[in-house]
C-alpha cells in the first residue's frame, strides 16, 4: 500500500476489516490522530506524530503492517522501527507479537546468510540507530526495500535532544537522515515530547 495511493475512505474500509478480524486482540478502533498518521505513512508520506504517553503510537506501525498485510500490498511487509532503549525495545516487541506480528530485535546476526528464513518471516524488527550504522545493516535494508512500507523512529525528540547537540551523547540520532541513501520510502516520527524544535 506503500507503493501506490489509497484513499481516506478505503483505508478505513481496510483498518475495519483488520479490526474485525483482529476482535481477540481487543483494538475497538483508532483515534483521529492515529488514523491521519496512519493514512499519510501508507500514502508513502514522511509523517511527524507527537501524541500523549499511552495513547496508542505504537498502534500506528503495528496497523500500517496488519494493513499491508490483509491488502498485500508490500508483500511480507517489514517495518523498521528505530527506537533508543533496549528495555523500550523488549515492550514493543511484546505489544507486537499480542497482536499476532512477528517482531525481533535487528542484530547483525539477522544480516547473515544462514537468518534469512528469520527475515523472510519477521514483520516489524526493532533497531537502536546506532545498528544502522552498520554496512551489513544497511546492505539488508537495500535489499528489502521492496517490502518496507517505511521506517519509524520512535521517541523521536531523541534526534535532537541526543543526536544534534554541540557534543551529542548519541551522534547515530544525528544520522538518521542518512537513511535517505538508502531507501526513499517514508519516514514516520513518533514522540510524546516535542517542542517546536523538534517538530521543526
Amino acid at each position: 500500500m506503500a507503493s501506490a495511493s489509497v484513499s481516506r475512505k478505503e483505508l478505513k474500509t481496510v483498518v475495519s476489516n483488520v479490526i474485525a478480524e483482529s476482535s481477540k486482540q481487543n483494538i475497538k478502533s483508532l483515534k483521529d490522530s492515529q488514523f491521519d498518521a496512519l493514512y499519510s505513512f501508507l500514502n508513502s508520506e514522511d509523517t511527524f506524530a507527537c501524541l500523549p504517553t499511552g495513547y496508542g503510537k505504537s498502534l500506528i506501525y503495528q496497523m500500517a503492517v496488519m494493513v499491508a498485510k490483509i491488502s498485500g500490498l508490500p508483500t511480507k511487509p517489514f517495518v523498521v522501527v528505530i527506537s533508543p532503549l533496549n528495555a523500550l525495545i523488549q515492550d514493543q516487541i511484546d505489544s507486537c507479537r499480542s497482536l499476532g506480528l512477528i517482531a525481533a530485535k535487528f542484530e547483525l546476526d539477522l544480516c547473515k546468510e544462514e537468518n534469512s528464513k528469520t527475515v523472510d518471516e519477521t514483520e516489524v524488527v526493532f533497531c537502536s540507530p546506532e545498528m544502522l550504522e552498520h554496512l551489513e545493516a544497511k546492505r539488508l535494508l537495500s535489499k528489502l526495500d521492496h517490502r518496507l512500507p517505511g521506517i519509524v523512529v520512535d521517541e523521536s525528540h531523541c534526534v535532537t535532544s541526543w543526536g544534534l547537540t554541540v557534543t551529542p551523547f548519541r551522534a547515530a540520532y544525528g544520522k538518521i537522515g542518512d537513511l535517505r541513501g538508502f531507501t526513499k520510502k517514508p519516514i514516520m516520527c513518533l514522540t510524546a515530547t516535542a517542542g517546536k524544535t523538534v517538530r521543526n
